[in-house]
């Protein structure tokens, strides 16, 4: 699983606590890092599921991009995927 998120984020920090509780791995992309941003914000520009946080004003992170590739922003949804 990949992570797109940032360090100070407090659901992003959340979730890789308790991803690593539950020994779910994953790899965090940093969106500090420019590369990691303009990744995050093509795939963000793509797609419905971040209309409505779009419309909130805020970011989307964490986003999950799950092993068998589909993308989601609830948590549940990610634990549910790895029967946690």
């Amino acid at each position: 699983m990949i992570i797109y998120g940032t360090q100070d984020c407090s659901n992003c920090i959340s979730a890789k606590e308790e991803l690593d509780s539950l020994g779910i791995t994953y790899e965090f992309l940093d969106l500090a890092k420019t590369k990691n941003l303009k990744e995050f914000l093509k795939l963000r520009d793509s797609m419905d599921i971040y209309k409505p946080v779009k419309e909130r004003g805020a970011v989307g992170i964490p986003t999950f991009i799950l092993d068998d590739e589909s993308i989601t922003i609830n948590f549940d949804e990610v634990k549910e995927f790895y029967g946690a």
